[in-house]
């Protein structure tokens, strides 16, 4: 019963994490929207390139985070 437990509480910690970051990016995208920084480009556009963009800073972030550069 105990693993039963640990990987309910576990999936939710994931599901609240993805819930996390899709209400990130919904911020950022709708206060984009709202400024009208970009008015003529349409919502999926803005958050492919938002999504594009934090993936790249990711992995640059991991790339130099690291203890030893090869």
């Amino acid at each position: 019963m105990g693993n039963l437990w640990a990987i309910m509480f576990f999936m939710m910690l994931f599901t609240l994490g993805l819930d996390s970051q899709f209400g990130t990016l919904q911020g950022v995208v709708q206060g984009i929207i709202d400024v009208k920084l970009c008015p003529n480009i349409r919502k999926e556009i803005i958050t492919g390139h938002r999504k594009l963009h934090f993936h790249t800073l990711r992995q640059l972030c991991r790339k130099y985070s690291s203890t030893h550069h090869r």
